[in-house]
């Protein structure tokens, strides 16, 4: 695919703040009507005459294809490890809200081949609900290929901004003919905590790969990940919730004063 996408929302929309109060498991959204990218990791080779055949698609609960067609699967590979593919795919606008998984299958023998986890469906006014995150990585890390591929894995995400603090660093100087202290600099950061609500064990799993992008943009700002994403176990529920801290790039640029 060439060069790179990002595609920004607007600062219309602020970082969502709302709970899910039912306990139910978060589900990763994508928009109807906008272009999503994907990168897929795979725990084996794929098989290169069966490749070409492979379509991905969107199916619902019941195993009923509601979408063909979505995206072009791309493979893609890294010396010595497995094949990887990548996809950028549009769910169309006439599907219907809700819980569908993706599904890879071969379109000449109707093998199936891989299917994703359950995905949420949602429209353009369920938005502000979401944060819209951008990730990629300067380097190859977790097996991607990321110096290859230049697009941003993009998807939507339920979280909550729990806090946004400011840490100010001044350097001072006492100054003897007056016998004051005087601010000589200083610096200014805003550091935002998110928090990740009833997230299950693969979808902490991914709040902690996303911990090590070097990349990454949520709302069309960027940001850098101050401190790693950790759980707060709760052993009476299967599904837990974490925190991740992030640097605000933009308002860390705009307040930095020498």
């Amino acid at each position: 695919m060439g060069g790179s996408t990002k595609v920004y929302m607007s600062r219309l929309y602020k970082m969502p703040n709302n709970y899910r109060r039912n306990n139910k498991v978060m589900n990763p959204a994508y928009l109807k009507g906008y272009p999503h990218f994907m990168y897929a990791n795979l725990d084996e080779t794929i098989i290169d005459s069966d490749f070409n055949e492979w379509v991905l698609s969107l199916f619902d609960n019941n195993g009923v294809e509601v979408a063909p067609s979505i995206g072009t699967i791309v493979k893609d590979i890294i010396t010595g490890s497995e094949y990887r593919f990548y996809s950028q795919f549009t769910i169309p606008e006439n599907v219907n809200n809700g819980i569908y998984q993706l599904v890879v299958y071969n379109s000449s023998s109707s093998e199936l081949k891989y299917v994703s986890n359950c995905v949420q469906v949602i429209s353009s006014d369920q938005v502000e609900s979401y944060a819209l995150l951008f990730f990629r990585n300067s380097t190859n890390t977790y097996n991607f290929n990321y110096e290859a591929v230049s697009d941003y894995n993009t998807i939507f995400l339920p979280w909550n901004v729990i806090e946004q603090q400011p840490e100010i660093e001044i350097k001072q100087y006492f100054e003897q003919s007056t016998g004051k202290t005087r601010n000589q600099k200083k610096r200014s950061t805003k550091v935002v905590t998110i928090e990740a609500f009833f997230f299950d064990d693969e979808a902490n799993d991914m709040m902690a790969a996303i911990s090590g992008h070097d990349d990454l943009l949520i709302n069309g700002t960027e940001y850098v990940v101050k401190t790693g994403y950790k759980i707060e176990t709760n052993k009476l529920n299967s599904l837990q919730k974490g925190t991740i801290e992030f640097y605000d790039q933009e308002y860390n640029q705009v307040n930095l004063n020498g």
